[in-house]
Formats: structure tokens, sequence, C-alpha cells
């Protein structure tokens, strides 16, 4: 007996669908009203729930929660990236003007996705992503552009370097935590701005607490958070842990071992899951060290030491991130201009090599940021504001990776800080904010080009980029 396909119960239908492509989704709901009806009722947000978690999305959260925007659009959505990201097609924009001087800005994407926040010296940035016109794409809205008085020195020693977003009543991503280089750690809260009110005139950001300041805490180098958890490192190797809602605690302070002191401290994480921190340091023996976390605070023993570079020369760490969605795949930043790829779930001690190593084969400096999207991973090195992107679904990703200049005069700043997601990559130079920006209405208003924020008609800039395949 022959069983026509479309005879078939639904429950056989969805374990069919549950394995095809956009495409043959949308071709094979073109084929008869029953499957058309089973695909658009239940074959879009099977594909969405098994393929498109939010969060390598983040900044179009506003448009997935919209009435408006079906399971079909957000896998659209993704789709176009997708082909955008290998067909190299996107657009580039400034997030705001450049600051009066060069800093060393940081910035951090909040966690619903409502907003981007960058500090520069003294001063607070605000982006806020809203619906765009057409309700198919977000916008990305400067809405807050603050100085902060009690932030500022001659000196540079009261200078934010630190920033993360701390969770807040009602999920409103407005509540911050702050690091100054003195050691000074505060809670500020941005308050609600209208979209009718200009950048000038929006209220002042309010600082709602200032935590109880740890001994021996100076030059401070890094801030990292994760939802109530708050871990402050010094260039000398002191740490500071903090509840960022309770600052009148004093915090859980530890000193990394002497021999690891001998080098400075760079950079800081925090797992996901909160069992471990991550340090990156200039120091020969460990320059990428983790450290378990307890209830009681932070162990001042590594319980793993990760290799990396095969040269002294190359053995420190700038830059530390942790793949979208896993807490055990941790990603470094090197001086040797090399990103690499701890697994965290190999045997510990010092015999756990990188899973994989990422460069780009015509550049030279270190890399001084790291993130990930899914497996799409993005560097930015030292000099020339050049930006390295990664596919690690490629057999040969040494090879078929590219590299992209930062839109603007970036001229030999480095990346200080990337945020990517699946559509944009946010970053920042010593003297601006950029986003390059892989939707379907990002790539389409102007491929390749950055407007330039210069008064009211703009200066448009070319990007540039190359592969790194060339010449092999």
């Amino acid at each position: 007996m022959t069983i026509e396909f479309v005879d078939l119960p639904v429950d056989l239908h969805l374990i069919f669908i549950a394995y095809l492509a956009p495409n043959d989704l949308a071709a094979l709901s073109l084929t008869c009203r029953l499957l058309y009806h089973i695909v658009e009722t239940h074959g879009w947000s099977l594909y969405r729930r098994l393929n498109l978690p939010d969060s390598i999305s983040p900044s179009m959260r506003a448009l997935f929660t919209h009435n408006s925007w079906t399971d079909k659009m957000r896998v659209a959505h993704s789709h176009i990236a997708a082909r955008n990201w290998r067909n190299r097609r996107f657009g580039a924009q400034s997030l705001c003007a450049p600051w009066p001087a060069i800093f060393h800005p940081v910035m951090a994407l909040s966690p619903n996705g409502e907003r981007l926040a960058i500090v520069a010296g003294n001063a607070l940035l605000s982006c806020a992503f809203e619906l765009g016109a057409g309700r198919d794409t977000t916008r990305i809205r400067l809405e807050t552009r603050v100085g902060l008085p009690h932030a500022t020195s001659r000196d540079g020693k009261k200078d934010l370097v630190g920033l993360a977003f701390v969770p807040d009543r009602g999920g409103q991503d407005r509540t911050l935590v702050v690091a100054q280089s003195d050691g000074t750690v505060e809670r500020l809260y941005l308050p609600v701005q209208a979209p009718s009110v200009s950048v000038h005139d929006a209220q002042r950001v309010v600082r709602t607490a200032t935590y109880t300041r740890a001994e021996d805490m100076q030059d401070i180098t890094c801030l990292a958070a994760r939802d109530q958890t708050v871990l402050v490192l010094s260039k000398n190797g002191r740490t500071a842990l903090y509840r960022a809602n309770a600052p009148w605690e004093a915090p859980s302070c530890a000193t990394l071992p002497s021999s690891a002191r001998r080098g400075r401290s760079w950079t800081a994480l925090l797992a996901p899951d909160l069992t471990y921190a991550a340090f990156g340091r200039s120091h020969v023996a460990a320059p990428l060290a983790i450290h378990t976390l307890r209830p009681t605070g932070l162990e001042p023993t590594p319980s793993s030491i990760l290799p990396g570079a095969q040269s002294a020369r190359g053995a420190a760490v700038y830059a530390l991130s942790t793949l979208t969605g896993s807490a055990h795949l941790l990603l470094s930043g090197w001086f040797d201009g090399t990103a690499r790829i701890h697994d965290l779930r190999s045997p510990s001690g010092s015999g756990s090599k990188p899973v994989i190593e990422l460069r780009d084969p015509w550049a030279h400096d270190a890399i001084f940021s790291v993130s990930s999207s899914g497996p799409l991973v993005g560097a930015g090195t030292a000099r020339h504001g050049l930006v390295p992107l990664f596919d690690l679904r490629s057999p040969q990703t040494r090879l078929t990776g590219w590299s992209v200049y930062a839109p603007g005069r970036a001229e030999s700043s480095p990346v200080y800080g990337l945020q990517m997601e699946e559509s944009r990559v946010f970053g920042l130079t010593r003297t601006r904010a950029f986003a390059l920006d892989f939707s379907e209405a990002g790539a389409r208003e102007r491929e390749g080009v950055f407007p330039e924020l210069r008064g009211e008609t703009g200066v448009r800039q070319g990007v540039v980029r190359y592969e790194h395949s060339r010449g092999r």
C-alpha cells in the first residue's frame, strides 16, 4: 500500500520538517494548501526554536517580541544575515560623534538587548535599539551623552575604565556598574528618555550607590559582571568581588599568586555559570589562568593554566570571552596576533592546548578585543582599526576568514572593544564607536559606506576589507 506524503499524520510531517533548511521550508509551503498551513503554523516556529536562540541577536529583541514580527520573519532575518556574512555585504555607521580626546573606551550590551552603553574618559553614552521604519528592522538612537563630573581629573586617575549592566527591576536594562581607574566602583541609573528629547536635553545619569572601597585597589584595568556578581581587577593582580545589589557589603578580595604578578594584569572574565574566573596577563608562566569561584570568594591559586603562544614574546593575553551559549569554550586574544579557543572540559593542567587557533595571515599585531556570535568569531587588533572575522563552520578557517577596517578615521588606533551578534558588529576605537550591519536593511541602505557625523550634511567614506586567502 502506498501512502502519499500529504496523507501522513502531522506529527510525522513535523519530524521531517525539523531537518529542513529555510529554503526547503519555503519550497515545501508552495506545494499545496495543507503543507503551506503546516509550515506556516508549525514549521517556522519549530525551526526558530531549534536553530535560532535569541542570545545571538540581543539588539533585535525589540523586533522579536513585537506582535507584527512572526517566526517566519525571524527566520528570514537570520537567513539573510547569514547570506550577507558569506557575501561580505554590510552597511557601516557611526554610533556617535568622535569624542574630543583620545581615550581607552569600554562598552557593554545590555542583557535584554535594550541598549548599548559606552564610557570614554568621563563621558557616558547610551544608545537605544528601537523599531525602525517598516517594522522590519531596528534603528540605533543615541539617547544619552553626559559627562560625569565626579569622574574628571587631569591625570586620568578618575577615568571610567570598566562598565557592565546588572539586573534591575522589570528588566529595564538601565542599571550600570562602573569602575574608575583609582578603584572607585559605583552603580548608576539611566533615566527614561523620550525619543523626542534631544541628547543635549536628556536627564542626567543618577548615581544610586558607591560601593565599599577595597584595600590596595588602584590602577584598575577591568570590570566584569554576571548577574549580581561584579569582579574588579587591578594591573598588579589584586581582585575584588562585589555583590551589585549589596553596595554596603565589603568586597571579597584576593591577590593572584606572586609569580603571576610580575607581569601586568590586563583582563578578566566571569563564567556565565559563575563557576570560574579567567585572567589574562603579560606573564611567561601564566598568561591565561583559570581560578575557581566559590560562595566565599575567588580561589587565589589557579586551577588551570592554559597554554597558547609558543614563544615568551607572545605570552600575553589582552582579551577574553566565552563562545555564545557555552561556558566551557574560552576565547582569548594574544599578543602574537592569534585568537585561541580552549575547551575547559579537557583535563586540567598545562597540557590543555587550544582546540582552534584563528589568525589573519596578513596582520601581525596583538589582539586587543574578541567576541563571538554563534559560529562567527571576531577580533580587534592593536593597530589600524582592523577587525578580522572568522566562521568556525569553515573547514579551512585560517584561509577563508576576512578582515575589515573600522569605518572613519581609525588611523593607527586599536580596536579596544568588540561586541558581535547575529547581524551586527559593534566596535570601539580610541576616537569613536561604530557598527557593521549585516541585516537586509543595513546592507540595502548603504552597502560598505560610512556616513561620518559632521553637522547635518555628513561626509561619506568607504570601508576597506580583504580576504585572508588572497595570494594563496
